[in-house]
């Protein structure tokens, strides 16, 4: 028989739950748009046929009001669940930085007890290497005491057991190992690190591209206007008699 697994439902965050419903506006709003194009391809073959269909042509219009009507709505159901997903995934990331701090922190407090045992475990090993340099210098002390006392009174030298001492060879793993600790969270490199290069990279590019220059369009010169001013009359001659005077003057 097979083992039962026990599956375990973690509860679904609100910003998932709302991007859902983002997704399920937005298949609405292409499901719109293509209906908004079947309805323009449709009035585009009424009105080039010959007999208009008025009827189906007014049908159409108020199709194409209502279509236009439902994609506003929904367009602004998507603004709308745009801003609430945001607002929703702020909130879930203030939760996530209040949990990352409590982590860190219990984090804290168990290196405090390691680096305490670690301190007391250099401390016991100090003891042990001073209790062990104190019987080195205890053999050297019975060394030359032996071998003056050979060399004076002509006796064979003595066969004397050595201490094993500990090498300074010994700390080099720990220093490795002590060396390998990352000091600055600049020197460890993660999923997280990666990402947050990226982003602030991102964000010092947007802030060193200029603003777009608005250029404004030059004003429209005024038409010259002309002025036409009537020739002044030339009336020096108006004293001679007129040809009609001149006859009847005979």
């Amino acid at each position: 028989m097979k083992k039962s697994q026990t599956v375990t439902n973690q509860p679904v965050k609100e910003s998932e739950r709302l991007d859902t419903q983002i997704g399920e506006i937005r298949e609405h709003i292409a499901a719109l748009n293509i209906e908004l194009s079947g309805v323009d391809r449709q009035m585009t073959m009424l009105v080039t046929q010959e007999d208009l269909d008025e009827q189906a042509v007014e049908s159409l219009r108020v199709r194409k009001v209502a279509i236009i009507a439902d994609l506003a709505l929904f367009n602004q159901r998507l603004s709308i669940f745009k801003e609430k997903k945001a607002e929703a995934e702020k909130q879930e990331a203030q939760e996530r930085v209040a949990e990352i701090e409590t982590e860190i922190l219990e984090l804290s407090e168990q290196g405090a007890s390691l680096l305490e045992k670690y301190r007391g475990g250099l401390s016991d090993a100090e003891q042990i290497v001073r209790a062990i340099d104190a019987l080195q210098r205890q053999r050297f002390l019975l060394f030359h005491e032996a071998e003056y006392v050979a060399i004076h009174h002509g006796l064979p030298a003595a066969t004397l057991a050595k201490i094993e001492l500990p090498a300074v060879e010994d700390l080099r793993e720990l220093s490795a190992a002590i060396s390998f600790i990352p000091r600055r969270s600049g020197n460890y490199s993660d999923e997280w690190s990666r990402k947050l290069t990226r982003l602030k990279s991102q964000r010092e590019q947007s802030q060193r591209e200029p603003a777009p220059i608005q250029v404004r369009s030059a004003e429209p010169r005024p038409e010259p206007v002309r002025v036409t001013i009537p020739a002044r009359p030339d009336h020096s001659g108006d004293d001679r008699p007129s040809h009609l005077q001149q006859l009847l003057r005979g």
